[in-house]
């Protein structure tokens, strides 16, 4: 099965404080309550040809507030090409930038693009993780071309 890592935080996760250059060495899934961000010349890209999968999910049940990172997910950096990457959010999510997402879908109850992108099918595996319980609902998909 799949070898992958696992973050389910209740903190804010921000890729800018974390490095500006993230290389997947394995899939990663990042759940956080407190919203996710990729802010401005951050990249994440894959450290090999093989294909990983980047899940940067903020669960259901989430509170959306005023708090810009309460549930919120904001990419302003840059996804690469080998990265299939699903976001959801019950809250906003905030994609721009010059082609920040190669491939990958969007779940968002409030969705902000300013962008070059290509979004459309992509095969998700969830990672095999046990530890891991959280909850992602889908009430709307809706697919753009």
């Amino acid at each position: 099965g799949y070898v992958g890592v696992a973050i389910n935080t209740s903190c804010p996760v921000d890729f800018t404080a974390i490095t500006k250059h993230l290389s997947l060495a394995q899939s990663l899934i990042v759940f956080s309550t407190a919203g996710i961000t990729a802010a401005k010349n951050t990249s994440i890209t894959d450290s090999s040809s093989t294909r990983r999968t980047l899940f940067l999910v903020v669960p259901t049940g989430t509170k959306c507030g005023t708090n810009p990172t309460t549930g919120d997910i904001s990419i302003h950096g840059t996804i690469g090409t080998g990265i299939a990457t699903l976001i959801y959010s019950p809250c906003t999510v905030t994609i721009q930038g010059s082609s920040p997402i190669k491939g990958g879908k969007i779940y968002a109850k409030t969705l902000y693009m300013d962008g070059n992108m290509t979004l459309g099918t992509t095969t998700f595996s969830l990672l095999q993780v046990s530890s891991t319980q959280v909850s992602v609902g889908v009430d709307f998909e809706r697919q753009l071309r």
